[in-house]
């Protein structure tokens, strides 16, 4: 019984997201160095959100120097960009969703916009204020 409750509370907190990302430019950033991991979580978040009409661009800052990571890239057709390759268009007022990891960390860089949702599993160092928070320690 209290495993049903849980999820239908889970169900209402992704629509509480998918409520608040509608209407804006939202960015999905992994952290500097993204790995595998990272890369599927943003990719599946960016799918899911899709379904709900809601556009997003995946991107990160640093580089991708794991040979799956870029396989992955190109197996599955994704569309991932540097931040130098989206530093022109992006904005103060854009939405950035933190994936796989949170702002504050070493290893994520502070990019324009505004980090309004963080999904992660790591410990939380360094508390943000976001919107919308996920973070399921694994």
């Amino acid at each position: 019984m209290d495993y049903v409750k849980e999820m239908e509370n889970d169900i209402m907190d992704w629509k509480k997201l998918i409520n608040f990302l509608k209407g804006h430019k939202t960015y999905l950033q992994m952290h500097n160095f993204p790995d595998p991991d990272a890369m599927a979580s943003a990719y599946g978040m960016q799918q899911f959100l899709k379904y709900h009409v809601i556009e997003t661009t995946i991107c990160y800052e640093g580089t991708i120097d794991k040979l799956s990571t870029k396989r992955m890239i190109t197996e599955f057709n994704m569309e991932v960009f540097p931040y130098s390759e989206v530093e022109a268009d992006m904005k103060e007022a854009d939405y950035i969703v933190t994936i796989d990891g949170q702002k504050y960390n070493s290893n994520f860089t502070d990019l324009p916009g505004d980090e309004v949702a963080c999904i992660d599993h790591h410990p939380t160092y360094i508390e943000c204020e976001y919107k919308y928070k996920d973070v399921r320690i694994t």
